[in-house]
């Protein structure tokens, strides 16, 4: 997604696997480094990847990111080394009732959503692995139980894989 930053034009990528919201420092207008009020980080935060790469974080910052025919106000996290530039992750998704059409390439938006009065909480995370994977058969029902050693207020199962025909649906 195409937005403005501040100015300079900043190419997202809208990532429904990515928790939060991330933009590589390198991306930041210069014009607006050192001058925009810093958010709260959670203690003991870290921004791990996909590959399980940890980046060096910059900051926490409400940005204003402006499309062709709305304007969006989000807290993003500034980090070092984000080889993809920047991110909107499920948190901006979520908030803004994001749509992503595949087959013509277009994120559409519905109506904001207010961010808790604790507005991290609502991005903090702790990591899910999978320890154990099973093929379910056909029209079997499955109930998946994980026992969470931390709260968990934003997360997602990434991958759930059955043995069905084609045509069948996991219910």
């Amino acid at each position: 997604m195409l937005t403005t930053l501040y100015g300079q034009k900043v190419r997202w990528l809208a990532d429904s696997g990515a928790a939060i919201s991330v933009i590589d420092e390198s991306k930041m207008p210069p014009q607006v480094r050192g001058k925009l009020k810093r958010l709260p980080v959670p203690p003991g935060f870290t921004i791990q990847g996909a590959t399980g790469h940890i980046f060096p974080l910059r900051g926490r910052f409400e940005l204003q990111l402006a499309t062709n025919e709305r304007t969006f106000v989000h807290p993003v996290y500034v980090v070092s080394g984000l080889r993809a530039g920047a991110i909107l992750g499920i948190d901006f998704l979520a908030r803004f009732d994001a749509s992503i059409h595949a087959r013509s390439l277009q994120v559409t938006f519905g109506a904001a959503q207010p961010l808790p009065s604790d507005s991290y909480s609502a991005v903090t995370t702790r990591q899910l692995r999978v320890t154990k994977e099973t093929k379910v058969p056909a029209g079997r029902a499955v109930t998946v139980q994980a026992i969470a050693t931390a709260p968990i207020t934003t997360g997602s199962l990434s991958r759930l894989t059955a043995d069905r025909e084609p045509s069948s649906g996991i219910s």
